[in-house]
């Protein structure tokens, strides 16, 4: 039996230098490339809220996400944000203490016992990162395809 070990090493570099040279050149398409990886984040996450609630009524939480605008973070990194505006959004992601609201009582009356939080954007941001790497790949297989890279 034969193996064969291959280092990708050089290849991971390559392609590392070529979206560094996309960004430098061509800012405009980086910048549209990372708005169409932010709205299938974005698509995404809806499908991962929808499927992490209970009940069919999703209300304002899955209506909460939204998608800015592609910026340069730092010096020369882009990026954009994939955020939940729903006033409610923190409570489901990271939990809360549970209250009572015994009939007749002017006050809400803390109880022991504590919401566990779903993280479903940080599961749905670790799901996406191999998606967004093949997204990338195909970004600059296009750049390469038309010639403006090299």
């Amino acid at each position: 039996m034969i193996e064969m070990h291959f280092d990708l090493h050089e290849l991971t570099k390559l392609s590392d230098d070529f979206l560094e040279a996309a960004k430098e050149k061509f800012p405009r398409k980086t910048k549209n490339f990372m708005g169409r990886a932010g709205n299938r984040m974005r698509t995404r996450a809806r499908a991962a809220y929808k499927s992490d609630i209970k009940h069919s009524k999703t209300g304002n939480l899955v209506r909460g996400l939204s998608r800015g605008r592609p910026y340069i973070y730092g010096k020369d990194e882009f990026s954009v944000r994939v955020i939940n505006k729903a006033p409610h959004a923190h409570l489901f992601e990271h939990g809360h203490v549970l209250w009572a609201h015994p009939p007749g009582a002017k006050h809400a009356i803390k109880t022991n016992r504590m919401v566990e939080g779903r993280h479903t954007m940080a599961h749905t941001e670790k799901a996406f990162q191999e998606e967004y790497e093949g997204m990338v790949d195909e970004f600059v297989d296009h750049l390469l395809q038309e010639g403006e890279i090299l």
